[in-house]
């Protein structure tokens, strides 16, 4: 039995949230394992070294990976998670963004701010905003969960856990900016949306997305963009390589794309 803690850093330094959650880990029984993906992350996967409890860092160093982004971090885990019984992430935005997809790709139940570990299956978690804790068992083989830091002390440090190196999955390379904030209620580009925008509220924020990969990545990630997003405009670049890899579902993607979001002034 094996778990897999899936660090939050910031690349060059690990996130207080880590610790805590190794602490859970710890507490599920058997070898705890932490995964540092990143960019130029060396030092963060130094510091994870370091962790009291820690038998092995994976380290797996991609471009794709500098920012965090949910959709290329959800793949590497996948192909991680068939060697481990549990997948723990701090109950933070950013493991509630990625735990989630984990589960949907592995097919199984998350099990989300568990504050106290009661054996390797069984948990403690608050309900009812808090005002009552429930016990939930999980029969699950790989047991997903978020861990709300307050229920676990941090991790000490002074560890000297193995280093492995490993190849990134295949992944989209994401770029994203904010070109435009449009406050102005009379101008918003998608007239569907614009009593909302004028009863409800909201601005129109529109970000610039550039997109370079394989088909199969590429389609993942523009669908799931939809179904988050209003999608405005898609213009490709280098537009006869692109045409074939879609004809041919291969590598060579290249897309720029604008996307509207909507936000509460």
């Amino acid at each position: 039995m094996k778990t897999l803690v899936i660090a939050e850093h910031d690349n060059a330094s690990l996130k207080p949230a880590t610790l805590n959650t190794v602490t859970a880990a710890l507490q599920c029984g058997g070898d705890v394992h932490v995964l540092v993906a990143g960019h130029n992350a060396d030092p963060a996967a130094a510091a994870a070294a370091q962790i009291s409890g820690v038998t092995k860092v994976l380290h797996i160093d991609a471009e794709s990976l500098a920012h965090g982004i949910a959709e290329n971090l959800t793949a590497q885990i996948v192909a991680l998670a068939t060697g481990y019984s549990h997948l723990l992430f701090p109950a933070t935005a950013s493991g509630k963004n990625v735990a989630p997809r984990v589960a949907a790709k592995l097919d199984v139940g998350q099990l989300s701010d568990v504050t106290k570990v009661l054996s390797a299956d069984t948990f403690e978690r608050p309900i009812y905003a808090g005002n009552a804790i429930a016990t939930v068992q999980s029969l699950d083989a790989i047991k997903v969960l978020t861990v709300r830091t307050t229920g676990f002390d941090a991790a000490a440090l002074g560890g000297s856990a193995a280093m492995e190196s490993l190849a990134a999955q295949n992944n989209l390379k994401i770029t994203e900016s904010i070109i435009g904030f449009n406050k102005d209620k009379s101008k918003i580009s998608d007239p569907a949306l614009s009593q909302l925008i004028k009863v409800g509220g909201y601005y129109e924020l529109q970000i610039k997305f550039s997109l370079e990969g394989s088909y199969t990545n590429f389609m993942s990630y523009i669908n799931q963009v939809h179904s988050l997003r209003r999608v405005t405009s898609i213009s490709t670049i280098n537009m006869i390589k692109t045409t074939e890899a879609m004809a041919n579902k291969t590598d060579g993607i290249k897309a720029d794309f604008l996307s509207s979001i909507y936000v509460k002034k």
